[in-house]
């Protein structure tokens, strides 16, 4: 076994968290699993749930505070690509990239969540070398 056993969460910055939670919680149907304040009880971040083991960590902005670095987009495993799409669009939640199969074999689309964070979706084969 290697050193990483898998990924523990992914962290983004939200503008409007109600909004971040309507996304990922209410569309998505993943889970407001637990919320961290600061030590001076100001709103820090909350974690939703994707599965057991596996969160979102949601900053609250402050426009003083800084973080470095890049984010290309968030990967999401689906069960139904087809059954996913419909219920964004019921949403209306506009597809960046349409349904297709990609150079991996894994059947996809991309969409943005309410910040602007690029998400993929991806039904992945049950003999794809990229399911765990």
């Amino acid at each position: 076994m290697g050193l990483i056993r898998g990924v523990a969460h992914v962290s983004f910055k939200t503008a409007d968290m109600d909004r971040a939670v309507a996304f990922y919680c209410g569309v998505l149907g993943m889970k407001d699993y637990k919320d961290i304040d600061r030590p001076d009880g100001s709103k820090w971040l909350k974690f939703i749930e994707i599965a057991p083991g596996q969160y979102l960590e949601m900053l609250y902005r402050d426009d003083g505070d800084y973080l470095e670095g890049m984010y290309s987009h968030l990967c999401l495993e689906v069960e139904d690509l087809d059954a996913l799409v419909a219920r964004l669009k019921e949403h209306k939640i506009s597809l960046e990239k349409e349904p297709q199969v990609g150079v991996t074999g894994n059947y996809s689309c991309w969409a943005k969540d309410p910040d602007g964070n690029r998400i993929e979706f991806a039904q992945i084969p049950a003999d794809s070398p990229f399911r765990g």
